[in-house]
């Protein structure tokens, strides 16, 4: 999956390099891109059949390599700055996958086939329902709460630009000062 993401990537950032903005032409026009596109596609069908044949918890991990990939397709082929923030938290990444495959491995747990009337029963939960609430109420909560702290991030930038309240705070106490001595 994430291999046809750095393609597309691959042909996005060549069509940048390649055309200005205003000439830019369709990602359709990119070869690169296209192929890239099929493979996510083909890439994600195969990935949703692998289920069938381990445990979701296993594939899901496996997934999380993607990381990597795209630290080492980033850096090697689009010659992009990698910190070293970025790859200790891949290396962190790493590590917890081969700690959740290898407890795979060596693990002795029975296979579990709920069914379809069993995955439908445990939707039906009242447990579930109640956590699906609050995630999408706290998912909800932190949306506005980051266009909150947005918004008043770009005012203090507009005040500090102009040096708004600043420059008040200064000339009061300047005044203070000087009729205290």
């Amino acid at each position: 999956v994430n291999i046809g993401q750095n393609i597309q990537a691959l042909g996005l950032h060549n069509l940048a390099r390649d055309f200005p903005d205003e000439e830019k032409p369709s990602n359709l026009k990119s070869k690169t891109w296209i192929i890239g596109t099929a493979l996510f596609i083909f890439a994600s069908l195969a990935n949703f059949a692998a289920f069938a044949f381990a445990p979701a918890a296993l594939l899901a991990s496996l997934e999380a390599t993607q990381f990597a990939s795209n630290i080492l397709f980033g850096r090697v082929v689009l010659g992009s700055y990698v910190s070293p923030r970025m790859y200790g938290g891949t290396a962190l990444v790493i590590i917890a996958t081969l700690m959740v495959v290898l407890s795979f491995a060596f693990a002795d747990t029975p296979e579990i086939d709920y069914g379809i009337e069993g995955i439908i029963d445990s939707f039906s939960k009242l447990s579930y329902v109640l956590f699906v609430i609050f995630a999408v109420g706290l998912a909800g909560v932190l949306f506005v709460a980051t266009r909150w702290l947005r918004a008043k991030n770009e005012e203090n930038k507009k005040v500090a630009k102009s040096g708004g309240d600043w420059k008040k705070v200064m000339e009061v106490r300047s005044r203070v000062i000087t009729k205290r001595s």
